[in-house]
């Protein structure tokens, strides 16, 4: 995956809870879980406008015109996903954007002098352009608690002998 992308990694997990995890079988539905619940608070967070800690979004040229800040046509929201590989999940998104989004950053012109644009109707011609961070990707202590919720759920039905 490409862009941006926040990594939860169980394979250091050790003695114990190996063998609880062994007990559990195929981890993959129970990341998968994880991976979709924190994808889709990510998705929320453009609805918001506020980044994991609860900080309001700077707002952009298209929420000064009437849009939302971050939506345009939807690209970045819709782009957040999750893949699961291994004992991993990883929530992110592909698009060749996402990271200055996500931590702001200053975006130069790669081929002249200028970069040229359309805000609000007009063209604009400047030689940079200075993005605040806008974060979306991140855990909440709302994302930390859906996360333990989930893993107590499976690691209750290994203890009782099924599996997940």
């Amino acid at each position: 995956m490409t862009g941006i992308a926040l990594s939860v990694d169980l394979s250091d997990v050790e003695g114990g809870l190996c063998r609880l995890f062994d007990a559990m079988g195929d981890l993959k539905p129970m990341l998968d879980s994880i991976g979709e619940t924190v994808a889709k608070n990510a998705r929320h967070r453009f609805e918001t406008g506020k980044g994991p800690g609860g900080e309001k979004w700077e707002p952009s040229t298209s929420a000064w015109a009437g849009g939302t800040t971050l939506v345009g046509r939807g690209h970045l929201r819709d782009s957040v996903n999750h893949v699961v590989s291994g004992n991993e999940v990883t929530v992110g998104s592909n698009v060749d954007y996402a990271a200055i989004h996500q931590f702001g950053g200053k975006i130069e012109p790669k081929n002249g002098k200028y970069l040229v644009f359309q805000v609000g109707g007009a063209w604009a011609k400047v030689s940079s352009v200075t993005l605040p961070a806008r974060p979306y990707l991140g855990l909440e202590p709302d994302d930390e608690q859906a996360i333990t919720d989930i893993v107590e759920d499976y690691l209750q039905l290994a203890l009782q002998g099924g599996r997940a």
